[in-house]
């Protein structure tokens, strides 16, 4: 907690980054080209290379949670990258302007920040055009509206560090409809999204199934099953390989289960 109390605050303090040409991109995919970035003076992501295409899943494995939190900042361009490029859509993002980035990217995370203030307003926040008919559609569809009607207010209960406390799955079926909400070209998700609780497993992943539709993806795992469905893997600081590569007798999992 205290590590993402300092970044927030970080990001706060930070001086505003110049838009060198503003441009826009028309399509969503990915380019990392050497990427590497310091932050408080420690390596927070390892060098990183890889082209995901739009529309394509790519599956990012080994991260730790600082390597998790560090490349979303990067491709939101929170901060200046110190080494290589990012681009969207062949764009660098240093000429995309920051709200329309931030408008690119959604995020699915276990460990997601929420706002302090109601649940209605946590998800309106994604989308402050969404109606209200819109906004129930999506807590329906992630389930949020399951626990949110036991509460005092219902969607109007106040959530966070000064209100009801939600569990890692209420968090996570919380960001699953903001992201429905906000419906970015881009989404970066973590394993927690594949693995809710049973009982509420099928219609959560029937909901991330219809919400991944057409969008790029970059997926933070290493659980297995989730790995094989991508159309390729990277590894940072090795060689991207297509999932089918991974589990030859010369793949990256083959040869870890031999040591």
């Amino acid at each position: 907690m205290n590590f993402n109390i300092n970044r927030i605050i970080q990001f706060l303090n930070r001086p505003l980054l110049e838009v060198n040409q503003e441009e826009s991109p028309v399509t969503f995919d990915i380019q990392f080209d050497n990427v590497a970035f310091n932050a408080d003076g420690e390596k927070a992501v390892r060098r990183i290379s890889f082209h995901a295409e739009e529309k394509s899943a790519t599956a990012l494995v080994g991260l730790s949670a600082t390597d998790k939190i560090t490349l979303t900042t990067l491709l939101s361009h929170f901060w200046d990258i110190k080494k290589g490029t990012i681009k969207i859509g062949g764009i660098p993002i240093k000429n995309i302007p920051q709200q329309q980035l931030s408008a690119f990217v959604s995020e699915i995370f276990q460990d997601s920040e929420v706002l302090n203030d109601s649940i209605y307003n946590n998800l309106k926040s994604e989308n402050p055009e969404a109606t209200d008919d819109a906004i129930f559609d999506a807590t329906e569809k992630a389930q949020v509206i399951d626990f949110a009607w036991e509460l005092p207010e219902g969607l109007h209960t106040r959530i966070g560090k000064y209100g009801y406390q939600l569990s890692v799955n209420e968090k996570l079926r919380l960001n699953i409809a903001r992201a429905i909400l906000k419906n970015a070209p881009i989404l970066l998700l973590d394993e927690a999204a594949f693995s809710l609780d049973a009982d509420q497993n099928n219609g959560i992943q029937k909901t991330i199934q219809e919400l991944v539709k057409n969008k790029t993806l970059l997926i933070i795992t290493d659980r297995l099953e989730t790995i094989k469905n991508a159309d390729q893997i990277v590894v940072p600081a090795e060689t991207v390989e297509k999932p089918d590569e991974l589990f030859t007798s010369n793949g990256l999992y083959s040869l870890q289960q031999k040591r």
